[in-house]
């Protein structure tokens, strides 16, 4: 299991919170929107470890500009897709390598 990290929590709480402005609605409803768990963001922000896995969901909810007022992201956030592709390229380089096993030595 890969934890996020202190960067990965600020922007995914940061784009939470963003899009509560400009849909606004409370953190509760981005929550359930978003995760289908009224109190995600709630728990997330007192401290609760969650899985980069659970990070690429949420974010990649954020990620569709349908679930956007408008249909489109508000100019001053960072492009939810590069936020999500780091993510991604991020658990790709930090899973150890696969080593096969090598066989007894008679």
């Amino acid at each position: 299991m890969i934890r996020v990290t202190p960067i990965m929590r600020a922007a995914l709480v940061e784009t939470a919170r963003v899009y509560a402005r400009t849909a606004r609605v409370p953190l509760r409803v981005v929550s359930r929107r978003a995760y289908g768990d009224s109190r995600f963001f709630s728990t997330m922000t007192k401290g609760a470890a969650f899985t980069a896995a659970k990070y690429d969901d949420v974010m990649a909810f954020f990620a569709d500009p349908k679930n956007w007022p408008e249909g489109r992201f508000p100019d001053h956030l960072p492009d939810p897709f590069a936020a999500l592709e780091k993510s991604r390229e991020s658990r790709r380089t930090t899973r150890p390598e696969h080593r096969p096993r090598q066989p007894a030595a008679p």
